[in-house]
């Protein structure tokens, strides 16, 4: 069964003794090959308007850890890490809901 933005959140946090974030930068918190694979079943076909909340922010760190695993250089571009899960939507819609998970 796959696991829900909030229970792999709860689940992330956990792991690294927190019931909340501590202000670490997101990629501190280093996904295991397997916590990052969870997160990204979750964020299949992800749609940010539909769940801007918990999704947003298991976004944020997917994204961050993602960054970290596969960027090499060259043009930044968001499309690489969007075709990973399967997410249709353009920036503009990542916004809103990216800006609060980084609150």
């Amino acid at each position: 069964m796959p696991v829900t933005s909030t229970a792999w959140l709860s689940s992330l946090l956990g792991s690294a003794g927190l019931s909340v974030p501590d202000g670490r930068p997101l990629y501190a918190y280093r996904c295991s090959t397997e916590r990052f694979e969870e997160a990204r079943n979750a964020l299949t076909g992800w749609r940010p308007q539909r769940d801007p909340g918990a999704g947003g922010r298991v976004f944020a760190v997917y994204a961050a850890e993602w960054w970290r695993r596969h960027y090499d250089g060259g043009p930044w571009a968001w499309q690489p890490l969007l075709d990973a899960i399967r997410c249709e939507a353009a920036f503009p819609e990542l916004y809103e809901p990216l800006r609060n998970a980084w609150r």
